[in-house]
């Protein structure tokens, strides 16, 4: 398939999108690209955006030339795992080493053996998530205690429960052994040497952006889920926590526990970004496993091979395609980035699909679109 047709597929996937009536996203935008080139393509598009009360307004703005969205737990392979990657290639990290030589709490029996490699995994029986925010904390230290001190929810090992809690410790791990703030490492480490100059935390303090889409109608959704219980049991009460947001988020993360207790910079969360630094990245892990990139081939075949679920590799997840596994991670506030290491292609979708005022739309229907279009191509 050629770029034309590459660039129609894409443009047509972001139309009907942002057109769908009454239900968002209200900005989308996909980028396609291969080993050896910037881009090959992007599409981007706008619908129409909503006010503070979620109502659409009479006109939305043009989206700029490269905007820059909030993408929750891409966050988790983006930052934490490449990370890792890094750490694992200077062998300043071992994937077997226990959880219990940075979090004396590991120690205990029912958590004794857990290692990196299960945080990774997530396998280590965590809490799938948990609102730290209404047990009283305020900082990642709080925040981190939390975590660590709650009981596990399932045996170690016993199968992949994706979890939240997990990367909030590699976050804390990745800071320790670089003794380094986290948005310090990940800018100096990580952001800067691969040129993804749009991408950052977004602390309190930070700037304000005009490049920056919104991404929701505050915490609406993180506040149902305390108060039902669903999709995971916490016994927590939304009456312990005062500081809900009902405005639109415009450069705060999305994810609670990322803005509300470890200000904006979490292991989890927290990272904004753009279409052409995510392939940026997606192009550092292929020219990584040709030998050229700024990680060794070896560490990142590791990194991409599934473990112990058939689905779930070191962070990354992994899907049967066509064409050959496909590497992958997404965001829920509508974001996926993910590499066909057999065709050396990367690809992302970035959406706001929780701006709306309704249930937000699933976008894995577009992302599995634009990856069997990469397949046939």
């Amino acid at each position: 398939m050629g770029v034309s047709d590459l660039h129609e597929q894409a443009t047509s996937v972001v139309e009907r999108l942002v057109a769908a009536p009454g239900c968002g996203p209200s900005a989308a935008a996909v980028g396609i690209g291969d080993a050896h080139s910037d881009l090959v393509t992007v599409a981007r598009g706008h619908g129409r955006a909503l006010d503070d009360a979620g109502q659409p307004m009479a006109a939305s703005s043009p989206l700029p030339d490269e905007p820059v969205f909030d993408v929750g737990s891409v966050t988790k392979v983006a930052i934490t795992t490449a990370l890792c990657m890094s750490l694992v290639d200077d062998r300043r990290l071992r994937l077997d080493a226990p959880v219990a030589r940075w979090f004396p709490e590991f120690a205990s029996e029912a958590r004794t053996g857990v290692t990196v490699r299960d945080l990774l995994e997530h396998q280590a029986g965590l809490w799938e998530w948990w609102p730290t925010y209404c047990a009283g904390a305020r900082t990642a230290e709080e925040a981190l205690r939390v975590v660590r001190e709650l009981p596990l929810r399932h045996a170690p090992g016993s199968g992949r429960h994706y979890s939240d809690l997990g990367f909030m410790l590699l976050g804390q791990i990745v800071s320790l052994e670089y003794d380094a703030p986290l948005a310090d490492v990940a800018r100096d480490v990580l952001l800067g040497p691969l040129g993804m100059a749009a991408s950052r935390y977004r602390e309190p303090s930070s700037a304000p952006d005009d490049r920056v889409v919104a991404t929701s109608l505050g915490d609406g959704h993180e506040r149902r889920m305390v108060d039902s219980g669903s999709p995971y049991p916490v016994t927590a009460d939304s009456r312990d926590f005062d500081g809900w947001r009902t405005r639109t988020l415009v450069g705060e993360a999305n994810d609670g526990n990322c803005w509300h207790a470890f200000g904006g910079v979490a292991g989890h969360a927290g990272l904004f970004t753009t279409v052409p630094d995510l392939l940026r990245f997606g192009r550092a892990l292929l020219a990584s496993l040709a030998g050229e990139g700024p990680w060794s081939a070896g560490v990142v075949r590791q990194f991409c091979r599934p473990g112990r679920d058939p689905g779930q590799a070191l962070g990354f997840r992994v899907a049967a395609g066509a064409a050959g596994p496909v590497v992958q991670h997404p965001g829920f506030p509508g974001c996926h980035v993910g590499v066909l290491p057999e065709s050396a292609r990367v690809v992302v979708l970035l959406t706001n699909r929780l701006h709306t005022p309704g249930e937000p739309p699933a976008v894995a229907g577009a992302w599995s679109e634009l990856v069997e279009t990469l397949e046939v191509g």
